[in-house]
């Protein structure tokens, strides 16, 4: 098995990202675009039938290069899920929330080279999702029974979940919009601020929050109808999301503006039309090209990266053999 992961890593390092690793702005050199790692989970299959993944990481400096390599591996005994991955860019940390089976996480320290899983099925009677770090901090909402979220901290060993630091009581119990299982996503500003996708809801955090006399979250309520996947923070200001139209079931690249009117999240541009599962939907952001990369999937052993210029709004696609999920772009 571990010698048909290798042969999966071999092929995919002739292709896989060799859509999304140029500048993508030819007046920026490339010699400034210093955010040129990915960092991802891998597998052969969805199914992980030896209940081991891989760790692997991208570089690339242009469309002309790149270079996949397998960084380690560490014991996990469910099914890979498409979920997010997030990156700690103080301590080079990559964790990721395995939604389905509630009760695993993963971590990969880039400093050690090391990967744990780590049990949290204990920390709570909820449902914890949408992990997202900021200022070294690790953010996640607690989601309960009665539809009640909590935004809480997760410690550095992902031994301790914090007290409620904000609470936003649901009109329902949030489903989850994909096979993936998961209830809602988190993106950040990489400062202050800390955005949660529950349903068509964008709730905004600032963790910088201090005076008493008002809440330290505004909500923000999408203005178009449909079926919301993942978030994406864009360097405009603006947030990224995958939009399906649950008229037509096509899936679309949208920009969303919580500036444009109060409490109303406005779509401003779409994109449309991409061609991708709607339930296995990833995004990440990549600033140096301006480009958002849409991880996919249509089986067990396949994954598929939709890349978006959101400066051209050109689209392009690449497929590669195996299953990557937890993907990240280091943000450096």
């Amino acid at each position: 098995m571990k010698l048909n992961k290798i042969l999966f890593l071999i092929i995919i390092t002739t292709f896989l990202f060799s859509c999304i690793d140029d500048d993508g702005d030819t007046s920026t050199p490339i010699t400034f675009c210093n955010d040129n790692d990915y960092y991802a989970f891998f597998d052969a299959a969805q199914s992980n039938p030896d209940n081991i993944v891989d760790v692997i990481k991208n570089t690339t400096s242009n469309i002309t290069t790149t270079n996949i390599s397998m960084l380690t591996n560490v014991d996990f005994p469910p099914e890979a899920r498409n979920a997010n991955g997030t990156w700690n860019k103080v301590t080079n940390t990559l964790f990721y929330l395995d939604e389905s089976e509630r009760e695993y996480a993963l971590s990969y320290d880039l400093a050690t080279n090391t990967a744990n899983n780590h049990s949290i099925a204990a920390l709570t009677t909820g449902r914890l999702t949408a992990p997202v770090y900021n200022q070294n901090k690790l953010f996640m909402l607690d989601i309960d029974n009665s539809g009640n979220v909590d935004i809480k901290t997760l410690n550095s060993s992902f031994t301790v979940l914090s007290p409620s630091i904000a609470n936003f009581p649901a009109a329902t119990v949030p489903n989850s919009p994909d096979t993936q299982e998961t209830l809602a996503y988190g993106a950040t500003d990489e400062n202050c601020l800390i955005y949660f996708l529950v349903g068509n809801t964008i709730i905004e955090y600032d963790q910088c929050f201090s005076s008493p006399s008002s809440p330290p979250y505004t909500t923000y309520s999408i203005n178009m109808p449909g079926t919301y996947l993942d978030i994406a923070y864009r360097q405009n200001g603006n947030l990224i999301s995958v939009r399906k139209d649950n008229v037509t079931n096509n899936l679309e690249v949208v920009e969303l503006d919580l500036t444009a009117s109060p409490g109303v999240a406005t779509v401003i541009s779409v994109i449309p039309t991409i061609n991708a599962n709607e339930e296995s939907i990833q995004l990440t952001y990549k600033e140096c090209g301006d480009r958002v990369q849409v991880l996919t999937h249509f089986n067990n052993s396949t994954s598929t990266v939709v890349e978006v210029n959101m400066s051209t709004l050109n689209v392009i696609s690449e497929n590669f053999n195996g299953w990557i999920f937890g993907m990240v772009h280091d943000q450096q």
